[in-house]
């Protein structure tokens, strides 16, 4: 199936698109729910005012990417690695990452 230029909305249930490929497309207050993108790709794209809930992201990357304002609650961040980023007004528990960061520095 292939839909091209079009402003209708597009319902999809029980569906099977595995191998799917959406480019150049507008999909601003979709709703994805009991979804599977698992090994999903999103490249060059815009999400401000994503909300995940209870989403499964285990195993998830994100590579270059803007999370200028984001907030994470309830999160399971065991095994989680951060690494080359800016932490800049960065926050755990309300504590500055950046400040964290120094004391360790310091007592180490």
């Amino acid at each position: 199936m292939r839909i091209e230029n079009t402003n209708d909305v597009v319902e999809a249930s029980d569906a099977v698109l595995l191998g799917s490929s959406f480019q150049n497309v507008n999909m601003a207050a979709t709703i994805f729910a009991q979804f599977n993108l698992s090994r999903a790709k999103f490249e060059d794209g815009t999400m401000p005012g994503v909300m995940f809930i209870n989403a499964n992201l285990a195993g998830a990357g994100f590579d270059d990417v803007s999370l200028v304002g984001a907030t994470m609650r309830n999160a399971n961040l065991t095994g989680l690695n951060i690494a080359g980023c800016r932490m800049d007004r960065m926050r755990i528990e309300g504590v500055l990452v950046t400040e964290l960061l120094a004391a360790w520095k310091e007592r180490t």
